[in-house]
């Protein structure tokens, strides 16, 4: 995004330069155009995912994340991350509200669940088996008794 930005905003500026130049004609090799793109690419302002993004100095400030949790019809901030000192803050922000009132494990929860069968569909399941065997017993004896016959 912030790149995309820093072209649009060069081009301008490039029409400006002596020759004049689009964005189809840059070459490593083409100091002065290179600093146009990189002059256009500092204070760039827009909307990131996390908020405001601005760009100085080549460098992207962004100063805090909040970390927010639905709690009941509002969004509400649980904590704060600030990225220069890599602090995470729990004061002066609402507490995290737990589903159950307490901490999820983290991890995976193994849980056995015996699902009974209905006696209707044992009774079916069972008489198709039993078809089966009295089929195979009489494919058996079939080709016991004509085993010389071909």
């Amino acid at each position: 995004m912030t790149i995309a930005l820093a072209l649009n905003a060069s081009i301008d500026d490039l029409q400006r330069l002596q020759p004049p130049r689009r964005l189809e004609d840059f070459r490593y090799s083409d100091a002065e155009m290179a600093r146009v793109i990189l002059k256009s690419a500092d204070n760039i302002k827009f909307i990131g995912l996390q908020g405001p993004v601005l760009i100085e100095n080549g460098q992207q400030n962004s100063d805090i994340v909040e970390i927010v949790q639905a709690q009941g019809e509002e969004l509400t901030t649980v904590m704060i991350y600030k990225t220069d000192s890599q602090a995470l803050e729990t004061s002066g922000v609402s507490r995290i509200i737990w589903k159950g009132d307490h901490i999820p494990v983290d991890g995976i929860t193994t849980r056995k669940v015996i699902l009974p069968v209905s006696l209707t569909t044992q009774a079916v399941l069972i008489s198709l088996a039993l078809v089966g065997v009295v089929i195979a017993l009489a494919f058996l004896f079939l080709n016991i008794r004509y085993k010389h016959r071909r």
